[in-house]
């Protein structure tokens, strides 16, 4: 990893915008797995666990309040890739293949000459799902799982594995074997998602007195119970929060490779996350189980070419902005069945008024296990929340200038409750001419992965 005076070099260097050109030559998308905004510093946390990922956004652009649209992996970086809705490109279950007509970041890049490089360490952005399409190189960094494993024995080694360092061996290979050529490169970081591991240096960065009995595994099972005492649920904080530390200072070794070959000037760095995580906020753990903030909260930090330093854009934007936005400043065609918006614009004016932002979590119907539906649908402004329960036909709205830990609903607002409304029919209506999803099976090992992870039943 990064020593302290390369680390500082580097955040001098990102910190005071080394741009040559208002147009990026390179693209680097950095998706963070399981990561809430509220952990970074650069979003007020009070914990240092984010020096390089916070200089980006001092020397750029940071979007304040960015939503995912639902609280898992596989549709929020469809989303994020295609700059579709989850109604609109319908993958929307764990076994749901990307569908043909769908077109991908790395597809674009890749029809106009640009070199496209993916890695990825978390099981649903396997090959299998369609994740490859326009990729020249597409690097698996997931735990390597022998054939003897079975079951929970394999469930653990998926859960101890660290990924960091694959993914900082294949960025360094990638880089020294690549050609002359303008790329874009993928980077998905597992490590911060659960079990809480970080290595032995990072473990007790945050918290050296811990004497419970939890050790930041089988987070999914008896790890992370839902009894848990405010002194382990501080405990677990801390080792995700020195897992977001270590995954911090592996960006920062890649952006120092970038910078020693002489590319970072000339490169567009754009971190992001699909989703947040829960502990026991609103009495659970994980994700995929709730839109409240602390799961679909994300950051979205814009640094690099044509990007001005210092700028803090409030107004609540989607995931599925990003991909029109990395192609507009990098001069490319954005596909005209896109959902989301060029953010470019707001760089040096806010917008005088946004529209709401919404979410859905898709889970299967309880009176029938292979219908899903919309289970809960949310809509939200800068200052407001509202939530739809698709089952139990409730609404909770939320302030969230007074009560942004969304604990006190309120009688939902006529307007924003009729734009929801808007949504949740479009949204059925949606799922109601749903094309049977045209797909190879999933592999088996990962299928594994999915189940272990509480995905697949």
């Amino acid at each position: 990893m990064l020593t302290v005076s390369l680390a500082l070099t580097l955040l001098v260097l990102i910190v005071s915008g080394c741009k040559t050109t208002p147009t990026p030559r390179n693209v680097l998308l950095i998706s963070i797995d399981s990561l809430r905004a509220d952990h970074l510093g650069v979003y007020g946390y009070g914990r240092d666990t984010s020096p390089v990922v916070d200089a980006l956004a001092r020397g750029g652009v940071r979007f304040s309040e960015t939503l995912s649209p639902t609280s898992w992996t596989l549709p929020a970086h469809v989303t994020l890739l295609t700059g579709r809705t989850q109604e609109n490109h319908r993958t929307i279950r764990p076994e749901d293949h990307i569908g043909d007509s769908e077109t991908l970041l790395a597809e674009i890049f890749s029809r106009h000459g640009f070199e496209t490089a993916g890695l990825y360490s978390g099981p649903f952005l396997d090959r299998s799902f369609g994740f490859d399409r326009g990729f020249d190189r597409y690097v698996s960094c997931m735990s390597k799982l022998t054939s003897i494993q079975k079951g929970f024995s394999r469930l653990n080694s998926s859960h101890r594995d660290t990924t960091n360092p694959c993914l900082a061996e294949k960025f360094a290979e990638w880089l020294h074997s690549r050609g002359d050529k303008p790329f874009f490169a993928l980077v998905h970081m597992w490590d911060v998602h659960y079990d809480y591991l970080p290595p032995a240096e990072y473990r007790k960065i945050f918290d050296t007195g811990y004497t419970g009995e939890l050790t930041g595994r089988r987070i999914a099972f008896e790890g992370f119970p839902l009894d848990a005492s405010p002194r382990d649920v501080a405990f677990l904080k801390s080792l995700y929060d020195g897992e977001l530390r270590y995954t911090d200072a592996t960006i920062g070794h890649m952006l120092e490779l970038l910078h020693e070959r002489a590319l970072l000037r000339d490169t567009l760095v754009v971190v992001t996350a699909d989703h947040g995580e829960e502990f026991l906020e609103h009495g659970g753990k994980g994700h995929k189980r709730t839109l409240y903030d602390e799961v679909i909260h994300v950051p979205l930090i814009f640094n690099g070419p044509g990007v001005p330093a210092g700028k803090v854009i409030d107004a609540p934007v989607s995931l599925a902005d990003v991909a029109p936005t990395i192609l507009r400043m990098t001069g490319l065609p954005v596909p005209g069945n896109v959902d989301g918006h060029d953010l470019s614009p707001r760089f040096r004016s806010q917008a005088a008024a946004s529209p709401p932002v919404f979410g859905a979590l898709y889970l299967p119907s309880k009176n029938d296990r292979d219908t899903y539906v919309p289970r809960i649908t949310m809509a939200r402004t800068n200052d407001r929340k509202l939530l739809y329960d698709y089952e139990t036909k409730t609404w909770e709205e939320y302030d969230l200038t007074r009560d942004p830990g969304e604990k006190h609903p309120l009688p939902p607002d006529d307007a924003l409750r009729g734009e929801l409304s808007q949504f949740l029919a479009k949204a059925e209506g949606s799922l109601q001419t749903r094309q049977a999803a045209t797909q190879d099976p999933v592999p088996a090992q990962v299928e594994e992965r999915l189940r272990a992870l509480g995905y697949i039943e």
